[in-house]
């Protein structure tokens, strides 16, 4: 049995800190209905283990660290007081080496700090693009990057519109040049770069040579130091359904942290003509009816992802809530520390058999 003194546990679950039974996220409402206005406060920790200590900086926008004082100096695992801040909007994070205001290891941008809020701002490891070794994030309710950051952002396509067989896709507009050209049916594009700081990209996709015809488009948000991969699936014209434009795109954020002993499964449905269906990843001698389904009704456009233990599998697909197969079984052998992407689609000019590819990719931990 471990003995801790009640004033030295702490909590760091989903963003919350917990300290002692009075400290809570938030803040109270005035009994007498009258306007809230609490100055914000602000609590940062140190999260990643093996990393040098840190000095974080927070500054009005470009401001000289040189002649600055840290709000916090902290070696793994600290955690600052709960400190109060006053309300702005030109603020900047950054932070340095403890004793090295001159080496800058994150900067979030211009940022804003509002009245009324309590955040949590824990130092994690960093997995985008770019030199980055750590990143800050922002917690209140949910987790979420300073949307200035300075990490640059990646975007890329994979094309699963069965009766196109390549497309061009425009970030920004059609009168321009096709940011990514000639994208092959069931090819998935080269990672194009976008510049740092949150994105509201507006994605146009066209036939390959055809800046005219439209046949999706969309407008996505990219946060900074994320690769993002919008997947485009269905059919450009079902004749079916009086030439119907079925294209449905699924954006997805790729994680690139690697989960102790298990492997992450991730499953993007592209198929415009196959309907809902059920997967199975089936350990030797198991059949659909020993165990349930590891992905529910998917259906065109949704995409699914669970972890599982390294180890050999049967990738057997049904049609939804019966036994009928559509796929498989197909062995599948997950060595440790992958992420496995399944991808269904048509078949090419669209409709059945379905084809199902899968892409597996090592994680190295930093």
């Amino acid at each position: 049995m471990i003995d801790i003194a009640a004033e030295e546990l702490r909590f760091s679950l989903a963003g919350y800190v917990i300290e002692n039974p009075d400290y809570s996220f938030g803040v109270s409402v005035p009994p007498s209905g009258s306007a809230l206005e609490v100055p914000p406060q602000a609590q940062f920790l140190h999260g990643v283990a093996g990393f040098q200590a840190v000095d974080i900086y927070l500054t009005d926008f470009g401001a000289d660290l040189s002649s600055s004082t840290p709000i916090a100096s902290l070696a793994y695992p600290q955690m600052s007081p709960l400190l109060t801040l006053d309300a702005g909007d030109n603020y900047q994070l950054r932070v340095t080496p403890q004793g090295n205001s001159a080496t800058v290891l994150f900067d979030s941008g211009l940022t804003t700090i509002a009245l009324n809020t309590r955040v949590y701002v824990p130092l994690v490891k960093y997995f985008g693009d770019g030199g980055d070794e750590v990143s800050l994030l922002q917690v209140q309710r949910s987790s979420s990057p300073f949307v200035n950051a300075s990490q640059p952002s990646e975007i890329e396509i994979v094309n699963l519109i069965a009766d196109e067989s390549s497309i061009d896709v425009y970030l920004g507009g059609l009168a321009n040049a096709p940011t990514l050209s000639d994208v092959d049916f069931e090819t998935r594009s080269p990672l194009s770069s976008a510049a740092e700081g949150m994105l509201n990209l507006a994605v146009d996709i066209t036939p390959f040579n055809n800046n005219v015809d439209a046949i999706y488009q969309v407008a996505v948000n990219v946060f900074p130091g994320s690769k993002a991969t919008l997947y485009l699936g269905g059919l450009a014209s079902d004749e079916a359904q009086n030439d119907l434009n079925t294209v449905v795109g699924t954006l997805a954020f790729t994680d690139d942290r690697p989960v102790p002993d298990l492997d992450r499964i991730v499953l993007v449905h592209g198929s415009g003509s196959l309907g809902p269906v059920d997967v199975y990843l089936l350990g030797p001698g198991e059949t659909t009816a020993d165990k349930q389904a590891s992905f529910v009704s998917l259906v065109l456009g949704n995409k699914g992802t669970v972890f599982i233990a390294p180890g050999d599998y049967n990738l057997v697909i049904t049609r939804a809530g019966n036994d009928t197969e559509l796929h498989g079984p197909e062995i599948l052998t997950l060595s440790a520390g992958t992420t496995l992407e399944i991808v269904l689609s048509d078949t090419a000019g669209g409709g059945l058999p379905l084809n199902v590819d899968t892409v597996s990719t090592p994680l190295t931990p930093r």
